[in-house]
């Protein structure tokens, strides 16, 4: 039987951050999901990325958002100003 790379106390602390509560046949089996993803997810340390530029976002794309438009609102509802409507159903 091969080595688990989570203990089940890293288990037990990764559940209780998520609020999850794990009876001891759900708690084993748990052990041996995250233990193959972290397996197929270790595959990635063998890559060569010496030449690999670190990136945070691949599109390209800076700022999309539009300008906001400001306009001047004398109504008033509660303290609150009243504007119309800027989103159609």
């Amino acid at each position: 039987m091969k080595k688990n790379l989570l203990s089940e106390e890293q288990v037990k602390k990764i559940a209780l951050a998520a609020k999850l509560d794990f009876d001891n046949d759900s708690l084993k089996k748990i052990i041996a999901e995250l233990d193959e993803t972290v397996t197929y997810i270790k595959v990635l340390d063998e890559l060569d990325l010496k030449n690999t530029e670190a990136t945070s976002q691949v599109t390209g794309l800076k700022n999309i958002s539009d300008e906001d438009e400001i306009r001047e609102s004398t109504k008033t509802y509660n303290n609150y100003f009243k504007v119309e409507a800027v989103l159609n159903e």
